[in-house]
């Protein structure tokens, strides 16, 4: 996937998908997101979410991805704003991948010299207080490519409720049955080739799903229903006769 994009417009592409859901991708060049290309990146989604938020009264959830805060001063930030934003501990879980458990000593002898060993989990943080201190959180950590947001037609007791009864089951090292919900961390390659039945558990509750992907170097955006013509209202002119990809003007 090409993530070269014109200097005054931020691409989206449609990927093929076998789930039902719309899957699409807004490429960047690169975690962090320099400055001018972030700009224009967040302006486009921030579009698309509150165009959505608006249009079908869905309720944002946002939360910070801890594996992908690498740098100190995304955690500087972080700190300075804890007391705004109550950040509460969750689990991400990979729904297709193993699930967590703890390192074994045969992952320590056959680990290659100088190689990471797996995560041992993938926390988040859900920014618990107030939509002003959610699109803040969004805004301000954006370009260090962290932030995953859920839009809901559910109060947030009930979607953690659901994703949880949907990601816990399978977990049986007791280390990681503790946390008070559980969330979905999801990629274009498993979305695109998931079946239905598989995208309405892993969803369960959810109608728009946006995460920053350093596996996909980009954003995606996951739709229960089709937002083609929110796209559209953005300006967003069609790259080709299919409508698989198009180019959104910079509103500045």
């Amino acid at each position: 996937m090409s993530g070269e994009v014109n200097p005054k417009t931020v691409q989206i592409q449609l990927l093929p998908s076998r789930a039902g859901w719309e899957v699409y991708r807004l490429p960047v060049s690169q975690f962090n997101i320099p400055t001018e290309e972030c700009t224009r990146l967040y302006s486009a989604v921030r579009r698309i979410r509150d165009a959505l938020v608006r249009e079908r009264s869905l309720h944002h959830e946002a939360f910070i991805q801890l594996e992908q805060f690498e740098e100190k001063e995304a955690r500087t930030i972080f700190a300075a704003h804890s007391k705004e934003w109550i950040p509460e501990i969750g689990l991400g879980v990979w729904p297709d991948r193993d699930p967590p458990a703890v390192w074994t000593k045969e992952e320590f002898r056959s680990a290659p010299p100088g190689e990471r060993v797996r995560p041992l989990m993938y926390n988040v943080f859900q920014i618990s207080t107030t939509p002003a201190a959610r699109r803040r959180a969004v805004e301000v950590l954006f370009r260090f490519g962290a932030m995953m947001e859920i839009l809901t037609s559910l109060g947030p007791d009930s979607l953690f409720e659901g994703m949880t009864e949907e990601l816990l089951p399978p977990i049986q090292d007791p280390s990681y049955t503790c946390f008070s919900y559980y969330v979905p961390l999801l990629e274009a390659k498993t979305v695109t080739a998931a079946p239905i039945e598989q995208m309405e558990r892993w969803c369960r509750g959810i109608s728009v799903y946006i995460r920053q992907s350093f596996e996909d170097r980009g954003v995606l955006i996951l739709s229960r229903d089709p937002i083609g013509r929110v796209i559209e209202a953005l300006g967003a002119v069609p790259e080709d006769s299919g409508k698989t990809s198009w180019l959104i003007p910079d509103i500045g």
